[in-house]
């Protein structure tokens, strides 16, 4: 379990890929700020894009990133 909130039975969400368990405050939160599971990385919500913490520089948007193809 990551999140540390009042979990019950109708208000929890449980990441698809690693079974962690966020509160429903927490996983909306978390759907806002990074969308991104704390314990693997894989997007909360998959229709947004993903924003990870960087403890240095803050949040970061990949969807803005500029990803370079290698040459073949």
């Amino acid at each position: 379990m990551v999140c540390k909130g009042d979990v019950e039975r109708f208000n929890i969400f449980i990441c698809p890929k690693c079974n962690a368990i966020y509160c429903e405050n927490c996983a909306r939160a978390l759907t806002d700020l990074e969308n991104i599971c704390w314990s693997c990385n894989t997007p909360i919500d998959p229709s947004k894009p993903i924003k990870p913490y960087d403890k240095d520089k803050g949040i970061k948007d990949l969807s803005k990133v500029d990803i370079k193809t290698p040459k073949k």
